[in-house]
């Protein structure tokens, strides 16, 4: 476990305050920020308060960059489906090529909602104290890692995933598909995390879970854009320019795209829930450190 901290440690070590590269480091910290926390998460289920509160710093973190982090990924969601527009509806296409240039053209010139290098600079340091402080509380023995606790932890994960997976279908409104994104979200970081410490091969059911997220990231990303075309600005507060006809348009193909997702999604779904039957059965002295 120590390792993997220094690990993460060394990984915000690398990463660039160049101004150009500015957006690409965010999206670092904020994965950095969340293996942080489903490493506290897996060994810590009932945190003592130091550690409560470095998780609580990590969360507000990722809340603080999570605007920035929109934008370009509106931007490049906006991309994506003009790309697969492109051949069969030119003219559909078209409409999100025109979005994607205007957004990047007014966030390059609004030089306020641009990420400014200090305050990348700021969450690199409070991530390593994090990662520091992490550390410290585990060799000092205010964290005592226990197999047992691990795999506790890991199997209530698992359980609130398939809880999640059970409710939803694909006409469940959009707050139960969040829900279950942030729960597949946390499995697939703590599966990460695990099949390094593990004798189990949990490698399958980590590339079963890396597809559900994928899917559930897709409609995730479809679904913020469709909230920032029905609200007229982006998460920066950058307007949104579209008529009412092509507005109506946006939103029909992205409900398309949301659709197929969503069913993509819940065939993953039951891929996963397949190949994770191990899991309950896993010995607690599976896990190592």
């Amino acid at each position: 476990m120590l390792s993997e901290i220094e690990r993460i440690a060394s990984r915000c070590r690398e990463l660039s305050l160049d101004p150009s590269e500015l957006n690409d480091t965010i999206h670092q910290v904020r994965r950095v920020s969340k293996n942080l926390r489903s490493l506290i998460r897996l060994i810590a289920p009932k945190p003592s308060d130091n550690l409560r509160k470095v998780y609580l710093q990590l969360r507000q973190l990722s809340r603080t960059l999570s605007p920035y982090r929109d934008q370009v990924v509106f931007v490049q969601t906006l991309g994506r489906v003009k790309d697969r527009l492109q051949s069969k509806k030119p003219k559909a296409a078209r409409v999100f090529k025109i979005l994607a240039k205007e957004q990047v053209l007014k966030y390059n010139l609004n030089e306020k909602a641009q990420p400014v290098p200090s305050l990348v600079q700021q969450a690199l340091k409070e991530l390593q104290q994090a990662a520091r402080s992490l550390e410290s509380q585990l060799i000092g023995g205010e964290v005592e890692l226990r197999s047992k606790t691990i795999f506790s932890s890991h199997l209530f994960a698992w359980k609130k995933f398939r809880r999640r997976a059970k409710i939803v279908n694909p006409e469940s409104p959009i707050e139960e598909w969040h829900d279950l994104r942030k729960a597949a979200k946390s499995l697939e970081y703590q599966l990460k995390l695990l099949r390094r410490f593990s004798f189990v091969d949990l490698n399958k059911s980590y590339m079963c879970m890396e597809k559900v997220g994928n899917h559930l990231g897709w409609f995730n990303d479809l679904a913020k854009a469709n909230e920032f075309i029905e609200s007229g600005s982006s998460s920066l507060g950058i307007e949104i320019t579209i008529t009412q006809q092509d507005r109506e348009l946006f939103l029909s193909i992205t409900a398309q795209y949301s659709g197929n997702s969503r069913r993509q999604a819940m065939a993953a779904i039951k891929r996963l829930l397949v190949s994770g039957k191990k899991l309950r059965g896993m010995e607690s002295g599976d896990v190592i450190f």
